[in-house]
C-alpha cells in the first residue's frame, strides 16, 4: 500500500544510523546496495537541507536575543570497495551553516570516517578512524555553536559464534578538542579537552530475522588535558534489543548500569541507570510514532560541578493526511541534574540544581519517494536554569529538503 510504503521508508531512513547486526555478510553484497558504482566502488550521495528560515535567537540568550535568516547545508556520501574477503569502507560528510547577520555563526565542517574488515569464516578482523570538525552544541549543557575536533583509531575483532550469535571486541582510542571556544566567560578548551579510550564488547544473539537481543560492556578512562579533577575511570553494562525495519516495530533500545569513578576525592561518584533508546512503530497504515530516549553522564563546563546526568526523551508522531502530504508533530523535554563537589575529601555532597529544557514542534511535508523529501517545519525551545545566562527562549523556523541520488 502506498502509504506504508512512505512510512516504512521514513522508519528506514530514520534507522539508518542505528547499529544494525550482520551475521558473515558478503562484502560484495553490501557494497552492491550503493546506489552509484564506478567500477567496483560503490557510492550513495545525499543532501539535507535543513533550517531555511529563521532562528530568533540565534546565541540562546537570555536577554536582548538576535533574530536572523539562516540556512544549512549537509551533502554526504557513503563509499564501499570490495577486494575479495577484503571491504573498504567510509562516510564522508561537509555540513555548513550561513546565517545572514550573525557572520561569526558561519560555519564549514568536515567529517570522515573509514574501515576496513577482512570477512573470513569464523572471524571478522577490522580497524577504522575518524575525524570530525563541527560547528553545534557540543552537549546538552552548552547552548552555542561552538568548533569542536573529534578523532578516534579503533582496532577490534567480531568472533563468529554460532549460527545466530556473535561476538564483537574492540579497543578504541580517541580525543575531544574544542578550539577557541569561550562560553560565558569559559575556556572550552580548557574545561573540556580529553583524551578518551575504551575497552569494548557486544554479545549480540539473534531470536528472530527482525529481533535480536545485545549485551554491551565498555570500560572507559577519561583523561583531561588541563582540569585533573574530572578524571574518570567508567563501566557500564547495558542490554538491550535491536529491532531490523522490515518489521512494524524497528531500532533499539538499551537499558542498563553504569559506575563512574572520578580519580579525585572531592567529586562524588555516580552508580546509576543510564539509557539509549531510539524506536519507530506503525500504528496504522498512515501513522508512525516515533521515540528516543538517552540517559548518561556527561562532563559540565563548572569546576563546581564536573559531572552532570542528562536525561532526554522526545516523541514524534508523523500522519500521512492525503497521498504524499504528511504532518508531524513533536514534544521533547531534557532534565541536566548537577551534583556539586563534596565539601571535604569523605565529606556530604552540597546541594546541586537541576536544568529543565523544553521543546515542542510540527511540520508538514511532500515526499517524492523513498529519500527525497521537502517540507515546512516550526520548532519551539525553553531552557529553564537557576544560573544567570542559561536560560532561554526562541523559535526556528523554516523548510527542509532531503534528497539521495
Amino acid at each position: 500500500m502506498p502509504s506504508r510504503v512512505i512510512l516504512l521508508s521514513g522508519c528506514l531512513a530514520a534507522s539508518l544510523a542505528l547499529p544494525r547486526p550482520t551475521f558473515a555478510q558478503d562484502p560484495t553484497t553490501e557494497a552492491g546496495a550503493a546506489k552509484i558504482h564506478v567500477g567496483p566502488i560503490g557510492l550513495s550521495p545525499t543532501l539535507t537541507v535543513g533550517n531555511i528560515g529563521v532562528d530568533t535567537n540565534v546565541f540562546n540568550t537570555s536577554t536582548d536575543p538576535t533574530r536572523d535568516f539562516t540556512v544549512s547545508f549537509l551533502p554526504a556520501t557513503g563509499e564501499w570497495l570490495p577486494l575479495g574477503p577484503l571491504l573498504l569502507s567510509g562516510k564522508t560528510g561537509a555540513p555548513l551553516t550561513y546565517f545572514q547577520k550573525s557572520t561569526t555563526q558561519r560555519s564549514v565542517g568536515f567529517e570522515q570516517d573509514g574501515r576496513a574488515a577482512l570477512n573470513l569464516v569464523h572471524l571478522t578482523p577490522f580497524v577504522a578512524g575518524s575525524y570530525a570538525s563541527t560547528y553545534s552544541q557540543p552537549t546538552a549543557e552548552i547552548t552555542a555553536r561552538v568548533q569542536q575536533v573529534t578523532t578516534s583509531v579503533t582496532a577490534g575483532a567480531r568472533f563468529r559464534l554460532g549460527p545466530s550469535t556473535t561476538l564483537d571486541a574492540s579497543y578504541v582510542s580517541g580525543s575531544v578538542r574544542l578550539p577557541d571556544a569561550v562560553v560565558f566567560g569559559v575556556d572550552l578548551g580548557r574545561q573540556l579537552d580529553r583524551n578518551i579510550t575504551s575497552f569494548n564488547a557486544t554479545f549480540r544473539m539473534a531470536l528472530s530475522p527482525l529481533t535480536t537481543f545485545a549485551v554491551k560492556s565498555t570500560l572507559e578512562r577519561d583523561r583531561f588535558d588541563s582540569v585533573a579533577v574530572r578524571n574518570t575511570n567508567s563501566l557500564s553494562v547495558v542490554p538491550g534489543f535491536e529491532f531490523k525495519p522490515d518489521g512494524r516495530l524497528s531500532g533499539r533500545v538499551y537499558v542498563g548500569l553504569k559506575g563512574v569513578r572520578p580519580l579525585s576525592p572531592l567529586v562524588p561518584p555516580f552508580t546509576g541507570v543510564v539509557a539509549s533508546a531510539a524506536l519507530s512503530w506503525l500504528a496504522r497504515e498512515t501513522t508512525r510514532i516515533d521515540g528516543k530516549m538517552d540517559r548518561d553522564i556527561d562532563y559540565s563546563i563548572d569546576e563546581s560541578t564536573p559531572l552532570f546526568l542528562a536525561t532526554s526523551v522526545n516523541l514524534s508522531v508523523t500522519q500521512i493526511l492525503v497521498g504524499h502530504v504528511d504532518a508531524i508533530g513533536r514534544i521533547g523535554r531534557t532534565l541536566l541534574n548537577y551534583q556539586n563537589v563534596l565539601s571535604s575529601a569523605g565529606g556530604v555532597p552540597l546541594a546541586g540544581r537541576t536544568d529543565r529544557t523544553n521543546t515542542v514542534g510540527s511540520g508538514l511535508g511532500y515526499r517524492f519517494s523513498i529519500d527525497a523529501r521537502v517540507g515546512f517545519e516550526a520548532d519551539y525551545v525553553r531552557r529553564v536554569s537557576a544560573l544567570d545566562g542559561f536560560s532561554y527562549s526562541g523559535w526556528q523556523f523554516g523548510g527542509t529538503m532531503t534528497y539521495g541520488f
